[in-house]
């Protein structure tokens, strides 16, 4: 791995982990570039965007101004999609997926993700729960 790189991805999970979300996808972003087939980094990204999307839907319930909310969520899903693509096996890239879905509404394609979860682990009780729900 190109030493640019990994300083980059290591500054960005230490972003990420102090809470400073917006530093973190910047620094994942410009990662990425780097980096286009790391499905972990795109798993990453995913989580911030997403947490970012989530934390932006609870402040705009209580102070109702525009927020980035509907790009935050785009890009946690194409992130997220992005991770799942290079590694189909990480349930926990389907399953953040199926939770963004299911923030959204989405509840079929929330119920696709939590099944192509399950296949890959069944015995996610958890994720199961979820899936019963949106039917």
């Amino acid at each position: 791995m190109n030493q640019d790189a990994k300083r980059i991805k290591d500054e960005a999970y230490e972003a990420a982990q102090r809470g400073d979300l917006k530093k973190a996808v910047e620094l994942f972003e410009k990662a990425s570039v780097m980096l286009p087939d790391d499905a972990e980094l795109y798993y990453n990204l995913g989580v911030a965007y997403g947490e970012l999307a989530l934390e932006d839907v609870a402040r705009e319930e209580l102070w109702e101004d525009k927020t980035d909310e509907e790009d935050f969520f785009e890009n946690a899903i194409k992130n997220y999609l992005k991770s799942t693509e290079l590694n189909p096996d990480n349930t926990h890239a389907w399953n953040n997926l199926g939770i963004l879905y299911k923030a959204l509404d989405w509840d079929d394609k929330a119920a696709e993700a939590f099944e192509r979860s399950l296949k890959i682990d069944p015995g996610q009780k958890d994720i199961m729960e979820l899936l019963n729900e949106l039917r």
